[in-house]
């Protein structure tokens, strides 16, 4: 068996950029999971200061806040040994931290499908609580998305990885997810790093309801953004009809994606809000309606998993159909796409694929492209899956794919 201190280590759990987590047990028995990374000095690894900064941060932040909806911390040391059961030892930290096996809330949207504004009124009143908490004892999170918001055993949430947490009220650093972050963030200008976590929080809510973002960047090359940025409104939400949205529910997220900070809906004028303050479900009933959604998860799966069990879940997105007669001529887009970004590229030498690696942060974000063919017509699609990294970077990427090959082919319909 493999163990670190008093840590016997069970199985893995998961895996990101700079970590691997485990679950692990205790003497005594209990469960908890241990998030692990290798102990770099800094003339070991470029990537050494990012790790250890992430780690110091995440630290620092679990130990200072307590809350019924943030992951409990239990300790971490930053100088262990792993010893295998093969007997090879290496050095490493680690934080030991509550083991929540009822998943993300990211899994419960894409897998069982959007939330009905009470039930997306329940997890947003509760994220906003914990933010303003957070606020208020003078952290930002920064990394606000759902594959950071875990769902406990009573399907409450529980905020997790503070990797980019920060006591500063003002930065330029670029921080965060950047599907959730906020322009004046993806811009590299001066921003308040509240307002950065409202931002965020009001794409979550987004794509609760809807199971898609509203837009893949705020930034003003994103057609959708651009409605938002211009302030166009009835456009914007236009797009999103198919949703039934309530107009107070678009009130509220229109005044939180404000383009300018300053217009802007401040927490308290959140929590002020018609929709905010609509009718509640209560525990139990979440409770009820959400084990059905985790037992339709289980039964896809054939197994029931927690979120850290799927180390990269993957995302599959059949795009529309392109007439052309040779599925390569879509494959060497989709390689032109990778080398003008500077993504990384590999295309297959014998099959129709090509995968490109998108680095966001630290994380390496993996898609592999695939080119099929509609049976009995000369039409192509492109099949694009997830095979490692982070979803947001990943339907972001694939949305700006998309358009860039609508300037080459006009796509059919199904």
């Amino acid at each position: 068996m493999t163990t670190i201190d008093n840590y016997t280590i069970k199985r893995n759990l998961g895996s990101g950029a700079f970590s691997k987590v485990k679950l692990a047990e205790t003497p005594e028995g209990q469960l908890v999971a241990l998030k692990i990374s290798k102990k770099l000095e800094n003339n070991e690894n470029v990537d050494s200061s990012n790790n250890q900064e992430l780690f110091y941060a995440e630290t620092e932040a679990l130990q200072e806040l307590s809350h019924p909806y943030i992951i409990k911390y239990f300790g971490h040391s930053d100088s262990s040994f792993q010893v295998k059961k093969d007997g090879t030892i290496s050095k490493v930290q680690y934080i030991a931290i509550e083991y929540v096996d009822q998943g993300e809330i990211f899994d419960y949207v894409a897998q069982t499908g959007k939330f009905s504004e009470e039930e997306a009124r329940y997890y947003f009143k509760q994220l906003i609580e914990v933010i303003e908490y957070c606020h208020e004892n003078g952290y930002a999170h920064r990394d606000i998305k759902p594959e950071n918001i875990l769902i406990d055993s009573k399907f409450n949430l529980r905020l997790a990885d503070f990797g980019f947490a920060t006591r500063a009220s003002k930065s330029h650093a670029r921080k965060g997810t950047f599907g959730y972050m906020a322009p004046e963030v993806l811009a590299r200008k001066a921003y308040d790093t509240r307002q950065h976590d409202l931002y965020a929080a009001a794409i979550v809510l987004f794509v609760l309801a809807t199971q898609h973002p509203p837009f893949s960047a705020a930034d003003l090359e994103d057609k959708y953004f651009k409605r938002v940025y211009d302030e166009k409104w009835s456009e914007f939400w236009s797009i999103h009809s198919d949703c039934n949205l309530s107009y107070n529910f678009k009130n509220l997220v229109s005044q939180m994606l404000m383009a300018d900070p300053s217009q802007r809906l401040t927490l308290e004028q959140i929590k002020q809000h018609e929709w905010f303050k609509g009718p509640e479900l209560s525990e139990d009933e979440i409770f009820a309606r959400f084990t059905k959604r985790r037992m339709a998860m289980t039964k896809a799966h054939h197994v029931g998993k927690s979120c850290f069990e799927k180390t990269f879940p993957s995302h599959r997105i059949l795009t529309d159909f392109y007439q052309v007669d040779d599925g390569d001529k879509l494959l060497n887009i989709a390689v032109k796409f990778a080398k003008k970004n500077r993504f990384k590229c590999h295309k297959s030498r014998t099959y129709f694929r090509v995968q490109i690696y998108v680095e966001e942060f630290g994380e390496e974000t993996g898609i592999l492209i695939s080119i099929l063919r509609k049976p009995n017509s000369e039409m192509r699609a492109i099949e694009f899956k997830k095979i490692a990294g982070d979803g947001i970077t990943f339907k972001s990427t694939i949305g700006k794919l998309r358009e860039y090959l609508d300037t080459f082919f006009l796509p059919n319909s199904k």
